[in-house]
């Protein structure tokens, strides 16, 4: 009977590699070209689903691509047969009579036959789970390697490492090969955090949403390991929200295969350890299994060899290979054994750790001990040190267990849920810090509370400011306003008051934010630090929105001022990272960059991954604005890396997109394209009806569609953002795309916005922005002189630090040759690559192309990729290749961008 799978199929969603783009790239500057011989042997190792398969996958995919031929293969446990897994490889390349009988070819004719193939064209042969291969395979691979130096050949095999304990002749002989000369090895270890969460969100496309926890335990169990991060996944959307994750069945095989050689009791005394965590010292076990230290050793010996545990040399101690091994183990257990056994490993520690060192390793054994009033003094201990420390996430989980054993509408219970929702806010969990600060505000009533009901109000509106989908923070304030001021609470009101302007400022409803900023002033109370820095802020953003560059500065003065002067970590960032934002468009650069640069240093020295997160983000939306490309890039990825812990902040979200899709478009950066260039991060931006976040996303966005040849969703997203923008002061750029890109009316709207922007005396830049708009309205409509429009801009951008926007503009004036060599220096490859392919010669005319090549060409310009322009024209991907050969050939371009802009200046001037 087939048994059909109940819900979503985790497997078939993907398929797809994830990460892996610089082990990719190190491997494909390896291939041989069709004009080179430069062959070798690639060795990839990994844990069982760790992702060989797939990487393999993609190297096939990218030989294909660069004009390669690929054979595959696979070694199979069972079947021993001399050479029986090259027969595939042979049998694709067309030269089974070459393989003859097995036993009796020599290796030397085989190899002239692989040789004589590649010579035509390269080719890639692949063999996947060395590790199975008999020793014939072995011997006519080393055999081969050594003779491919100046062929163009490329071998590649996959194999999983073995136990250094194993002496088979198998493994001796895997050994032999990787030294061979002319191989290269590469071992493929755990994916990033970052690569995991992407892994987890595009195997559910189409599921429920992942409850971030979900996606934490997925993560902390799977280790980096695809496979395992996918099964687990599979059996959470199974078994439906809130259910504990458990050793799925799919890989108790892979997991039990490694104790199939050990005893009852040296299983019993292996599962007794998984109960000291993930790492233990014999010392420790001997203690908890009441067995003998020499006895344990002897255990730990084996399934270190079985490649259960591995030893860590400087302490000593044992640590699982992975920690689904350790859950599996722990599983076996009944529950009384287990909170026997860590009531046991407690007391263990209570009487050997004098020093009190053993801290959190007692407080989770006394909660796994269902001790409650220990389990409760001990997690919110450890939860206050971890606070101490900057270290949030690690203080939300303590506070979590203390909470298990808390009794209901309790003090206690209300002052744990503080110091949780505190910790969740920090760590960057606007959602879950809400949902606990509104268990607290509802076990709150009576006026006899209204001063702890007026905080919680307070800190849930800070949340809302953070993530669309858990509310607006308007009315939390409001609510925290009137109790504040019920209780004479000046602090609350004031901080109260200090929300409701900033929520005014990003929203930018002037007229309310005037009428907060008179009650603020009312009750100003400058020592309530961080309330009294966003207020500053707040004033100075208002004031760079209308264009005033001058009273903009003074307010941003004032409060990195007083940020510095408060002596604390987050006001003196909040500070500093506003103003670098207000000050980037001005074109001061290297203020703004400086400025950022100062919160990220102080914040690099904490835990604290959100604020880190989102100062580098800030700092490279300021060097990308700049034109650093590749110092943007970095930062990108250090505030990506961060947020891959688990991040769930909108905002940041949407500060580190921008620069993430610019540097992806003008550096050609397609992972960072793909990652962030995504329609769900556009509507957020809409959703969280932040003015600078919809005119910075909207901006990026368009630059985008334009640059994959969409140029009518282009014209739409501009006028989109227009409709909803009052000024374009937070992203003048949006007005510049607007004139190359946008409906007559939206560049008209775009031009009388920037106008406004641009009209105080104190904007000096203003000028620039404006003639660089005129100019690429010039040039779209050939309506003037663009060239000179072009040229003033770049004059007056040249004080600037707006790199990017005066070489555009040299581009405009006609000085290509600066203008490329000014792309090239800032590493805007793409935009050097344009002007290189621009077409501007006159031979180069659509009548030499074909109706269907004219169709092809159409279809490439509005972005669709050859699998979907082979559908829409019931041809085949491989003939709509053909047909773009042949249109490359006739226009004298080389790739899709090129043939994109080709269709586009041929759209514009008719």
């Amino acid at each position: 009977m087939t048994m059909r799978r109940r819900g979503f199929d985790v497997a078939s969603r993907s398929r797809a590699m994830v990460g892996r783009v610089e082990e990719v790239e190190s491997v494909v500057s390896l291939f041989p070209t069709s004009s080179a011989g430069t062959g070798c042997a690639l060795l990839v190792s990994g844990e069982p689903g760790i992702g060989k398969t797939r990487f393999v996958e993609e190297l096939k995919t990218r030989f294909s691509e660069s004009g390669g031929r690929v054979a595959a293969g696979a070694c199979l446990e069972f079947i021993g047969a001399p050479l029986a897994s090259l027969e595939d490889i042979f049998f694709q390349l067309g030269l089974a009579s070459a393989l003859g009988s097995p036993e009796t070819t020599p290796h030397a004719a085989l190899v002239r036959a692989l040789l004589s193939e590649a010579s035509v064209q390269p080719t890639m042969i692949v063999l996947e789970d060395l590790h199975s291969a008999d020793l014939a395979t072995i011997d006519f691979l080393r055999f081969l390697v050594e003779r491919i130096g100046d062929s163009k050949l490329f071998v590649v095999c996959t194999y999983r490492p073995r136990s250094h304990a194993d002496v088979s002749p198998l493994t001796i002989a895997l050994a032999r090969l990787a030294r061979s000369r002319g191989v290269e090895r590469l071992e493929l270890g755990p994916l990033p955090e970052r690569a995991m969460r992407r892994l987890l969100a595009e195997a559910a496309i189409g599921a429920p949403p992942l409850d971030p926890g979900l996606v934490d335990s997925i993560r902390e169990l799977s280790e980096g390991n695809a496979l395992y991060a996918e099964e687990l996944l599979d059996q959470a959307l199974r078994l439906g929200h809130g259910k504990a994750l458990t050793v799925p069945f799919s890989l108790a095989g892979v997991i039990l295969e490694r104790f199939s050689a050990f005893t009852g009791e040296e299983r019993a005394v292996l599962a007794q350890a998984a109960i000291l965590g993930r790492g233990f010292d014999i010392a420790t076990l001997a203690a908890i299994s009441e067995r003998s230290v020499k006895d344990v050793r002897e255990i730990a010996r084996t399934a270190r060899d079985a490649g259960v545990l591995v030893e860590n040399a400087p302490d000593e101690r044992l640590t699982f290979r992975h920690a689904l091994i350790r859950e599996s183990l722990y599983e076996s257990l009944l529950a009384s054994e287990a909170r026997a056994l860590h009531r046991r490993s407690a007391e263990h520690l209570e009487a050997t750790d004098a020093g009190g060192s053993h801290l959190a390793e007692l407080a989770y054994h006394w909660w796994a001990a269902a001790d409650p009033s220990k389990a409760i003094d001990l997690n919110e201990q450890c939860g206050n040190r971890a606070m101490r420390a900057f270290a949030p996430n690690d203080a939300a989980r303590f506070y979590s267990r203390a909470l298990d054993f808390a009794p209901s509408r309790s003090d206690t219970r209300t002052k744990l849920l503080h110091r949780l929702g505190d910790a969740c806010s920090l760590g960057g969990f606007p959602g879950r810090a809400r949902a606990v600060f509104e268990e607290a505000f509802g076990a709150l009533s009576g006026t006899q509370q209204g001063a702890a009901r007026a905080e919680l109000a307070l800190l849930i509106a800070d949340q809302c400011s953070n993530h669309p989908a858990i509310g607006r923070p308007a009315a939390w304030l409001e609510t925290s306003l009137a109790a504040a001021r019920s209780q004479s609470d000046d602090d609350t009101a004031y901080r109260a008051l200090c929300g409701l302007v900033q929520d005014a400022a990003h929203r930018c409803d002037l007229k309310a934010f005037d009428e907060y900023v008179v009650q603020a002033e009312r009750s100003r109370r400058d020592h309530v630090s961080t309330a009294h820095v966003r207020y500053l802020t707040a004033r100075g953003t208002v004031e760079a929105i209308r264009g005033d560059l001058q009273s903009a500065r003074r307010w941003y003065d004032e409060a990195v001022a007083f940020g510095d002067a408060s002596n604390e970590l987050l006001p003196m960032a909040t500070a500093r990272v506003n103003a670098a934002k207000g000050l980037a468009p001005f074109g001061l650069i290297d203020e703004a960059t400086a400025l950022a640069g100062v919160a990220v240093e102080a914040l690099r020295r904490t835990d604290l991954a959100a604020p880190l997160a989102f100062a580098l983000a800030v700092q490279a939306g300021v060097v990308a604005t700049g034109g650093d490309l590749v110092a943007a890039r970095r930062l990108v990825l250090e505030s990506a890396d961060l947020v891959a812990r688990g991040v769930e902040m909108p905002r940041l979200t949407l500060n580190l997109a921008v620069p993430a899709i610019l540097v992806g478009i003008r550096g050609l950066q397609p992972d960072l394209v793909r990652e962030f260039a995504r329609d769900d991060i556009l509507e957020l931006a809409f959703a969280l009806e932040d003015a600078a976040l919809i005119a910075n996303t909207s901006a990026a966005f368009v630059e985008f569609l334009a640059a994959e040849g969409r140029f009518e969703a282009a014209s739409a997203l501009v006028g989109r953002a227009l409709a909803v923008l009052p000024s374009v002061g937070m992203a003048p750029s949006l007005a510049v795309l607007a004139a190359m890109y946008g409906r007559r009316e939206d560049a008209a709207r775009a031009s009388k916005l920037l106008g406004g922007w641009a009209s105080p005396l104190g904007n000096p830049i203003g000028r620039a922005y404006n003639e660089l708009a005129n100019a690429c309205t010039m040039r779209r409509y050939r309506s003037g002189s663009a060239r000179d429009a072009g040229a003033k801009a770049a004059d007056l951008f040249r004080t600037s630090g707006l790199r990017y926007l005066r070489t555009r503009s040299l581009e405009l004036a006609g000085d290509v040759s600066a203008a490329r060599e000014a792309y090239r220096d800032m590493g805007a490859s793409r935009d050097d690559e344009r002007l290189s392919e621009a077409p501007r010669s006159p031979k180069r005319d659509a009548s030499s192309l074909s109706e269907r090549e004219k169709q092809i060409a159409k279809l490439v310009a509005e972005g669709k990729p050859n699998k979907d322009i082979g559908a829409e024209l019931n041809i085949s991907a491989r003939t709509v290749e053909t047909h773009l050969t042949s249109i490359y050939g006739k226009l004298g371009l080389s790739s899709r961008l090129a043939l994109a802009l080709f269709v586009e200046e041929k759209v514009t001037s008719h």
